[in-house]
């Protein structure tokens, strides 16, 4: 496989609770669909993300590499400055 490639990013926003703003769905190499990331809004400004889990803790997935999770979280935070705090690139 080549290098990893974040090919598209949707944020779907939701009522604010405790700093959760939304969710990502992010399309990587145009081959793999990675949905209900969560979205938080930190205190003190910026975005963080949360991959999915179960009640039991497992992961239904996540980076495995900080290379993939950087791609992954500046992607979804590029995204949320253009819908949240309309930015633009």
């Amino acid at each position: 496989m080549d290098k990893l490639k974040v090919s598209g990013v949707v944020i779907t926003s939701i009522t604010p609770k405790d700093g959760h703003i939304g969710y990502a769905t992010v399309l990587v190499n145009d081959d793999l669909l990675l949905t209900s990331i969560a979205v938080y809004r930190k205190r003190k400004g910026g975005y963080r993300i949360l991959f999915p889990t179960s009640k039991t803790g497992l992961h239904y997935h996540r980076p495995l590499s900080q290379e993939a999770s950087r791609l992954i979280e500046s992607a979804v935070v590029r995204e949320c400055e253009l819908v949240f705090d309309g930015r633009k690139w």
